[in-house]
């Protein structure tokens, strides 16, 4: 986990956990981020890397679920890349 800290609490029994991530050199921000800057200098997003994306999170969300854990506000926002390219 690095340099995460983790925060719970219980609300009528559901556990949240919530990830805060401190700084990191390799993070360059979120996918709303990503794509506002693109649609600013009318540049288009590479497709390959747009599949590689959602593969990542198709992949994530059905972790999340084998484990019984549901995400309730995926939105561009809180979907956090590195500057490899990695959904974090």
């Amino acid at each position: 986990m690095g340099d995460c800290i983790l925060r719970w609490s219980i609300v009528r029994k559901v556990i949240l956990i919530l990830k805060y991530r401190k700084r990191n050199l390799s993070f360059i921000g979120d996918l709303y981020k990503k794509i506002t800057e693109a649609k600013i200098k009318n540049q288009v997003i590479n497709e390959g890397l747009i599949i590689n994306w959602v593969a990542q999170l198709s992949l994530a969300v059905n972790y999340m679920h084998e484990n019984r854990i549901l995400h309730r506000d995926i939105k561009p926002q809180n979907i956090f890349l590195t500057k490899e390219g990695i959904v974090n």
